[in-house]
């Protein structure tokens, strides 16, 4: 299980439009959006699968265990994230009242979420001097319209909440998790990551792969390699360049990692997405 890092920044929020790829469970605190374009979207959230339909959404809770699986049908979708860097206080909310995952069928009660979400999808595409201030604003009202669905347990929803055990053993190991968030770029160690949270490195290690499901490398490439994919599809960048901006020591094993995580190398991705995510 991969843990996302706290998005942050200039924009701390994500808003990215791609063709449907199965991608492995993974976690973060931010909620996640999924608004399937068409086809289908077959999503796992917390041990329990989903399936999305054209123009129907999905929420996903902070810290909820999610990935994705591959879709029978050729699926477009857009994916937006955001959290407490972007909310900012109002983001209590969230984290008083935890939740796995709400789903927004097309059904009268959920159309204003709904439409806020093809507004976001139409500025995004189409761009445009104020497409950013546009896209911002619908954020925060699909974060008002997102609460009220889920204090008022309407039937519009399907209202899950996640098991506690999760948030404890993350708890532990927060330490590194936030040491990969500022210093992913940097040459980190396990030692590292282990003194971060005042462990052995044998206690680390064990307690690290019980809270996320992989190793500190692993999860430590994986932040790599999910950065890289935002800088493929926004930058026109060669290879080699991003590899070293992520905090790889070569193209060779970055573009391994790249594939073993993604399915595809650097340049298949870039050549897949690029159009659609810019």
């Amino acid at each position: 299980m991969i843990y996302q890092n706290m998005i942050f920044g200039i924009n701390p929020y994500v808003v990215l439009i791609n063709k449907n790829t199965s991608y492995p469970v993974h976690a973060h605190c931010e909620l996640e959006l999924i608004y399937c374009l068409r086809g289908i979207i077959i999503a796992s959230v917390d041990g329990t699968v989903y399936e999305i339909k054209e123009g129907e959404a999905m929420c996903i809770g902070g810290m909820a265990h999610h990935g994705y699986g591959e879709s029978p049908l050729e699926t477009d979708q857009m994916v937006v994230e955001f959290g407490p860097m972007f909310i900012g206080e109002e983001y209590r909310y969230i984290t008083d009242t935890p939740f796995s995952a709400v789903v927004f069928r097309n059904t009268p009660e959920n159309a204003d979420i709904l439409s806020s979400l093809q507004t976001v999808y139409k500025s995004k595409k189409d761009g445009g001097e104020f497409s950013s201030l546009i896209i911002k604003g619908e954020l925060y009202r699909l974060f008002a319209l997102i609460l009220q669905s889920i204090q008022e347990s309407s039937s519009s929803g399907v209202f899950h909440s996640p098991p506690p055990g999760n948030r404890e053993l993350i708890s532990k190991i927060d330490n590194a998790l936030t040491l990969v968030q500022h210093k992913y770029t940097e040459p980190l160690t396990v030692i590292d990551a282990a003194k971060a949270c005042g462990y052995g490195v044998s206690v680390f290690c064990n307690t690290f792969k019980r809270a996320t499901g992989i190793s500190f490398h692993q999860y430590l490439n994986s932040k790599r390699v999910e950065t890289a994919k935002y800088m493929l599809l926004k930058k026109d960048a060669a290879v080699d360049f991003v590899a070293s901006s992520v905090g790889f020591t070569d193209s060779k094993s970055f573009c391994r990692s790249f594939k073993r995580f993604v399915g595809v190398t650097p340049t298949e991705y870039r050549r897949l997405y690029s159009r659609a995510g810019s």
